[in-house]
């Protein structure tokens, strides 16, 4: 078994076909196979099952890619790093539609200022697909509020933020004393889209109180949520900083929701086979010292 055998591996593996790996990697359909049949044979297991004239992966080749594509980076961060890699090389960071918006940029100013040689990509995006990015090594580690444990990630809690009732002026929840969950549920519902960690948390907090939402609108923007709330489509429950920036020019209004518990962690998230470098626990100690709130 060869460092090469597992680059062919996860090309495989990526595009779930021999013909489109061997194009990619500049191979032969042939020579592609055998390296795949020498993994196979060398673990004796089978990576993929072949059913007319298609790939389906295994429980192996699942276990087998968790750990390829940050053995691969591994070993070649061997090389990057004797060339000073961790000064004037990449990082990838992921963040949260939320975080992107609230914390990252200053975070990435003050970052650079101790790095300025270091090239750093940056991808602000949904909490699932930031998940799927960390699973395939295409991003080194995510900022995500309210992670919620899967044993492939390794989360490291670093700040709280909390979410709130968002209403226009006019909604009889403007003026109510204590807005309870169940006259929410009442409403019609504004929420981020599926996928978001915001709405699986509100989606979470709902159904513990035995209620399943059903929005009338869903929308991965923030400022279309707080726009169609403004003109009286609905109400939505969003993160308190991400409204706060913008509630006076939007003409909404914020609440809090006095029975249920919408304080949450944000988390620092990275694979728990990612290999950290220098440049990567730098950034995870800004994240930390930055915000002493945990």
């Amino acid at each position: 078994m060869t460092l090469r055998n597992l680059e062919i591996f996860v090309e495989v593996y990526k595009k779930e076909s021999i013909t489109k790996a061997s194009e990619s990697l500049y191979m032969t359909q042939p020579a592609v196979t055998r390296a795949i049949k020498e993994l196979e044979a060398y673990y004796d297991v089978l990576l993929f099952e072949r059913y007319k004239r298609h790939l389906y992966k295994t429980k192996a080749a699942d276990q087998l890619y968790s750990r390829a594509v940050h053995i691969i980076e591994s070993l070649n961060m061997l090389d990057k790093e004797l060339l000073n890699w961790d000064e004037t090389g990449t990082i990838r960071i992921g963040a949260t539609i939320t975080l992107g918006n609230i914390i990252l940029p200053d975070l990435m100013l003050r970052f650079k200022e101790l790095k300025p040689k270091l090239d750093v990509k940056v991808r602000i995006i949904n909490g699932l697909q930031l998940k799927r990015h960390l699973y395939d090594n295409t991003l080194d580690l995510a900022l995500i509020e309210g992670a919620g444990y899967d044993e492939q990630l390794v989360t490291i809690p670093f700040r709280k933020d909390r979410l709130v009732l968002v209403t226009d002026k006019d909604n009889p929840l403007s003026t109510k004393k204590d807005i309870l969950l169940e006259d929410i549920f009442r409403q019609k519902l504004i929420l981020r889209e599926p996928g978001s960690v915001g709405r699986s948390f509100v989606d979470m907090v709902f159904s513990m109180r035995g209620l399943s939402v059903d929005p009338e609108w869903e929308s991965a923007s923030t400022q279309a949520i707080m726009k169609a709330v403004a003109c009286g489509m609905g109400v939505s429950i969003l993160p308190f900083e991400l409204v706060d920036i913008d509630r006076n020019k939007s003409n909404v209004l914020v609440r809090e929701i006095s029975d249920a518990d919408f304080s949450r962690d944000n988390h620092i998230v990275f694979h728990k086979n990612k290999h950290l470098s220098p440049a990567l626990q730098l950034f995870i100690n800004l994240c930390r010292t930055s915000f002493q709130t945990i």
